[in-house]
């Protein structure tokens, strides 16, 4: 089976319940189908972003998705843009808290284009067990 040609972000994350209360601590896996570009923001990036979004307004340790994203819609009317047997990228926004003394403090920006996106919850794993899992997804070409 051919492998995808996915992306992934994983990072240290809490599982909330129904309710909003905390649950358990453990490991997120995002995992992105066909991402074309993506980008890194830190506190002050803003004038290079391809939105009108501010994106300092925007909640830490959240996902967003840009509908009617400019920098989407340019990507998707380039010749060949459209990743095969796709639709077209999407706009992603994922806010995280930088806590980097020297390197970076406040919420970090990671914006991507991609075609899909799915978000894993593994609990407590190791990094071993959480690099298992992304292999088992490319092998299973989901």
């Amino acid at each position: 089976m051919p492998r995808t040609r996915s992306t992934y972000v994983s990072f240290h994350a809490t599982e909330y319940g129904e309710d909003g209360s905390p649950g358990v601590d453990g490991t997120a896996v995002i995992q992105f189908g066909v991402c074309v570009e993506r980008k890194f923001r830190s506190p002050g990036d803003e004038a290079t972003a391809e939105h009108a979004i501010d994106l300092e307004s925007l909640d830490v340790c959240e996902c967003y998705e840009v509908h009617e994203s400019t920098w989407a819609a340019k990507w998707n009317q380039l010749p060949g843009g459209k990743p095969e047997q796709e639709d077209g990228v999407r706009h992603f926004i994922f806010t995280f808290l930088g806590v980097c003394p020297g390197v970076c403090t406040g919420t970090m920006h990671f914006e991507c284009l991609a075609t899909k996106m799915s978000i894993h919850f593994l609990g407590d794993t190791s990094f071993e067990e959480t690099l298992l899992f992304i292999d088992a997804l490319e092998s299973a070409g989901t």
